[in-house]
């Protein structure tokens, strides 16, 4: 969390710029190179100006209460746990108004904040990249064959993209269709209001938190 946009090598400054300098290499030599996770999530602007070539993004997301689930049952914000993925004193944090009442959170709402940070800071990104370098994808997209035909011509892969080719886990895709206790979103207007911005809005007649069709 000391690394920050505009501070990114304040920790592990040799660590990062010796995977730089592997990545650069690799694209020197014609290679393509993937980056996955979230760990360079708060640098990948930097990442673009070191590197000084085209990056494009994936923006891989998923509704916000399946998210904060998950990442509870792996033990993320536990209060025994030293699973803190991220919180609001963290340097350049988007959402600095959860440092006043980071402390009588519930676990589940810690989530849910980290949740929405990850998309404010992908808000920030998508404003000032270039459209054509730039993919949305919902998660509960994966399998659909219009979609992967969209993210195939995103990437120009050669390979034909079918849902039969995927490795999906059906137990994370299922988390997506099922009903959920609004009552937590609501309290969190501002995490609502980034949820309904990437397409997921609150079902009044089935209360659940759903993905509008199509992308």
């Amino acid at each position: 969390m000391e690394n920050s946009p505009s501070l990114p090598l304040t920790v592990n400054a040799d660590k990062i710029l010796g995977h730089l300098t592997e990545i650069r290499d690799h694209i020197n030599r014609g290679g393509k190179y993937v980056e996955c996770g979230y760990q360079s999530w708060r640098h990948l602007s930097w990442y673009k100006d070191i590197l000084q070539t085209d990056v494009k993004v994936i923006h891989l997301h998923r509704n916000p209460m399946s998210t904060a689930c998950l990442w509870l049952q792996k033990g993320a914000f536990l209060r025994l746990s030293e699973m803190e993925l991220f919180n609001p004193f963290g340097a350049e944090a988007k959402l600095p108004e959860y440092r006043s009442k980071w402390h009588r959170l519930s676990p589940i709402e810690k989530n849910l904040y980290f949740w929405a940070e990850v998309q404010a800071q992908a808000k920030e990104y998508k404003a000032s990249w270039p459209d054509e370098d730039w993919f949305d994808l919902p998660y509960s997209q994966l399998l659909n064959s219009r979609t992967l035909q969209k993210l195939g011509h995103f990437l120009d892969c050669k390979v034909n993209l079918h849902p039969s080719n995927l490795m999906v886990d059906n137990q994370l895709m299922e988390l997506e269709e099922i009903p959920i206790d609004d009552s937590v979103l609501k309290a969190h207007p501002g995490i609502l209001s980034l949820a309904e911005e990437l397409g997921y809005k609150i079902s009044s007649q089935q209360n659940e938190l759903q993905m509008r069709v199509g992308i």
